[in-house]
């Protein structure tokens, strides 16, 4: 898992969790208690207005619309992150990016206060998706970076937590067991290898200075250790016809 996959999976999971309190608040019961935890969890990020906030089944989201929008934008900047790198986005500076995001959501939250401009849910999903978006350009290679080198290591520790085993799946022989075995064979941790191709030295028949004649070998029987009648070793003539 790279860690750009390992962010935009706690992001996800962020932006689902505040979605899903008002569907556990809807079912009552034992669900009703994990959605009053995850209501408290985000009360301490957002003021979970009422009127400001999204509803799923007459309950409202964990986070009001405009911390929604910039969670959600920046789980969508991550996920296009390969796309906006492309573009002349990712060639202007981070400063004036997050400026530039702030100002609309600053204006529209200024505004509103003054009672010039009435805030609502329409200019707060707007001006918090363009934050979010700008947050996520600047952010992410800040968090890979970060979250780079706990990840390998944490990798590193889930497969060395695993034994290594291969299933040895093969007729038994009489007065053999290999279940018994006291360790496993793996392949892949032996110290060297063995590569066939590269053996000093090949067979090849062609090359051989003679040929064999097998028309003119002595019949099976006789290719046996024979004996003469002193019971002296006597060796076995083969036709050879050279070149």
């Amino acid at each position: 898992m790279t860690p750009r996959r390992f962010i935009l999976a706690a992001v996800f999971s962020w932006c689902a969790l505040i979605a899903a309190a008002p569907l556990l608040a809807s079912l009552g019961g034992v669900a009703s208690g994990t959605a009053a935890f995850l209501y408290d969890l985000f009360s301490r990020v957002c003021h979970q207005f009422d009127s400001r906030s999204f509803h799923i089944a007459g309950f409202k989201f964990a986070v009001c619309i405009r911390c929604f929008s910039i969670y959600f934008s920046f789980f969508l900047g991550i996920l296009f992150s390969p796309l906006i790198r492309r573009t002349r986005i990712a060639a202007v500076s981070s400063s004036l990016l997050l400026i530039a995001s702030l100002m609309p959501m600053g204006l529209d939250v200024a505004l509103a206060t003054l009672g010039i401009h009435n805030s609502n849910a329409a200019s707060r999903v707007v001006t918090g998706l363009l934050f979010g978006l700008a947050l996520s350009i600047v952010l992410l290679p800040v968090l890979e970076e970060v979250s780079a080198a706990p990840l390998r290591r944490l990798i590193a520790s889930f497969n060395s937590s695993k034994s290594p085993s291969v299933e040895l799946a093969a007729a038994q022989t009489p007065g053999s067991n290999l279940r018994n075995l006291p360790s496993a064979l793996n392949l892949r941790h032996l110290p060297f290898t063995l590569n066939l191709r590269h053996l000093p030295l090949t067979l090849n028949l062609r090359r051989l200075p003679f040929t064999l004649n097998l028309r003119n070998l002595p019949s099976a029987p006789n290719l046996r250790h024979q004996r003469n009648h002193n019971d002296n070793p006597q060796r076995t003539s083969y036709a050879i016809k050279t070149r």
